[in-house]
């Protein structure tokens, strides 16, 4: 076929040939929404306008202007806003390539198939380009959004948990007076009740202060204080310290702690925290009559800090949740938690502010054991 007869025939036959590419279009992207093939559906626009300028360039380079410049302009913007996938266009991009070759005939006349490769190239990397600028204005989008969702976040839970102080304060000190008899003896059924409130005022107190330790983690204030200091005794205190939560929840209670664990450098509020929050969340944990033990070892150049309980299990995928801020852990059978389990995500991170490790073993028959490693000697990175 001479130029001539290509040009004559692309001129007559151009929505024979748009018509057969999108028969084969509807066929490979089967997946496509019907309405989007429809005569003022956006994906039909957009292969009119591809298929009509790639015949003009073919025309125009078959008869006047042999070498014309192989690019589509107008059709570019277009595929950009049809909403497919950047496979889906590149396909269709293939397609009007294969038929278009196919049609005219790659050796109607000189340089026709270059012309055809060359174009749909330049229209792919042109739709390319597009996609990469809009995904990069969404992503940006994005994350505005999200830093203003965070700001949000943050400025609420830290508003509300130093609003939830104030009452929860009154509740325990009021809780307190009236176990110690202060305004006249209980029944028994009195003190049971009180002993309730205050214990769930205690844990909603707990979680409070987590909160706010978790705010100050996000917004990266939390600075750790380091000090040499003496191991069995921050043990020891807080063992004495949560003692009366297991004697209301009859838990037994057991401490395998040596007096001559000797020092390390931490920050000792830290400490107490990891400690507290270990052992409180295995009381909380472990069910009437159930064992509750904290061990600790000493090794050559670190301190082990050990959790043991006869609660029920953790699952792995509660373990692997513990990475997670707010980790919801299902009520059975991870623990008999129903709800947040703050307290030991927050151990996670306080142990790796000191460049520590956090191991849990947990299993229906043996209980679970929660290992904290800690260096004795200061880590480099906090120095």
């Amino acid at each position: 076929m001479n130029p001539t007869d290509a040009a004559a025939r692309l001129r007559e036959s151009e929505k024979e040939l748009l018509q057969e590419i999108r028969q084969e279009a509807e066929t490979r992207l089967w997946h496509l929404d019907r309405l989007v093939w429809t005569r003022k559906g956006v994906v039909t626009r957009c292969l009119n306008a591809a298929v009509r300028e790639l015949c003009a360039l073919l025309v125009r380079a078959a008869t006047v202007e042999p070498g014309v410049p192989a690019k589509l302009r107008d059709s570019v913007p277009q595929w950009s806003e049809t909403g497919l996938s950047w496979n889906d266009v590149a396909t269709l991009a293939d397609l009007i390539e294969e038929r278009t070759l196919a049609f005219v005939g790659a050796e109607s006349f000189a340089g026709a198939q270059w012309l055809v490769q060359s174009a749909i190239a330049s229209l792919k990397a042109e739709v390319a380009c597009e996609y990469l600028r809009a995904q990069t204005e969404e992503m940006g989008r994005q994350r505005e959004d999200n830093v203003a969702s965070r700001h949000l976040a943050g400025r609420f839970l830290a508003n509300a948990s130093h609003e939830l102080r104030t009452p929860l304060t009154a509740v325990l000190g009021f809780s307190e007076l009236l176990l110690e008899d202060t305004y006249g003896a209980m029944t028994p059924e009195q003190r049971t009740a009180v002993g309730h409130i205050e214990n769930s005022a205690q844990n909603l107190h707990e979680i409070v202060n987590n909160m706010l330790d978790l705010m100050q983690f996000r917004a990266g204030k939390l600075e750790l204080h380091f000090r040499r200091l003496a191991i069995s005794p921050v043990l020891h205190n807080v063992y004495d310290i949560l003692l009366p939560l297991s004697k209301r929840r009859k838990v037994l209670f057991d401490r395998d702690v040596p007096d001559d664990l000797g020092s390390m450098d931490a920050d000792e509020g830290i400490l107490r925290h990891i400690v507290y929050n270990l052992l409180e969340s295995s009381l909380r944990a472990t069910p009437e009559n159930g064992r509750v033990v904290l061990r600790a070892e000493r090794s050559e150049d670190a301190i082990k800090i050990i959790a043991f309980d006869t609660a029920l299990h953790f699952p792995q995928e509660a373990i692997q949740n513990m990475n997670d801020a707010f980790p919801i852990l299902e009520n059975s059978p991870a623990r008999g938690y129903d709800g947040w389990e703050i307290g030991l995500p927050l151990v996670r991170r306080y142990v790796d502010l000191h460049s520590g490790t956090l191991a849990i073993e947990s299993s229906p028959d043996s209980g679970t054991t929660i290992t904290v490693r800690l260096p004795s000697e200061r880590p480099a990175s906090a120095k």
